[in-house]
């Protein structure tokens, strides 16, 4: 039996989006199981990493904003949660 009831992956392949999977939707619904993806990029730390030392990439445009971490729930959460059309990274700080 597959690790999660309803879902039967295929073998790994180096690129995770060929791999076709078999969702039994039935059970899904009947079990009221939530699916949900994401997406990963492999290898491309390094190149990133690189273009940020070298002063070819501004990361500032990505930081929403920075918070104490004692107002993570009140704020932070409440950012990435309600303007999640333009929110991108919250800094938190001890």
């Amino acid at each position: 039996m597959s690790p999660t009831p309803g879902i039967h992956p295929r073998p790994a392949s180096p690129l995770l989006s060929s791999v076709p999977a078999t969702v039994v939707m039935q059970r899904l619904v009947l079990k009221e199981i939530d699916l949900r993806s994401t997406i990963a990029y492999v290898r491309d730390h390094p190149a990133v990493i690189k273009m940020v030392q070298e002063g070819k990439m501004d990361l500032k445009p990505f930081i929403t904003g920075r918070i104490a971490l004692e107002d993570l729930v009140e704020q932070g959460f409440d950012t990435l949660i309600n303007r999640k059309d333009t929110a991108v990274k919250v800094l938190v700080h001890p």
